[in-house]
């Protein structure tokens, strides 16, 4: 899903379905660009993607979250989307 102003890309949200469940699909990579963010344009975006998931016979959603982005687990909270069991990534520095 493309949101846009004029000619001017300002939102994106893509979706894409994966094999091992036919009947779901995965949402991810929403984005707004930052002079437009705040204007609801990104819960609009997911609520189109939302509505394009059940017109068409899908009955499940998954997205995902960094769990620094605050904003984007408003939104997602916001739409009904519940939080799953985790990975939680570790890193050592080695120099």
């Amino acid at each position: 899903m493309i949101a846009r102003d004029g000619p001017k890309f300002v939102g994106l949200s893509t979706v894409w379905r994966l094999d091992k469940e036919p009947t779901g699909l995965v949402q991810g990579n929403t984005g707004v660009r930052r002079e437009y963010r705040g204007r609801g344009i990104a819960v609009t975006l997911k609520l189109k993607v939302i509505d394009f998931a059940r017109r068409n016979g899908y009955v499940k959603l998954k997205t995902w979250n960094a769990s620094s982005n605050a904003p984007m687990l408003a939104v997602n909270t916001k739409l009904g989307f519940k939080r799953e069991v985790s990975w939680i990534t570790l890193e050592k520095a080695l120099a």
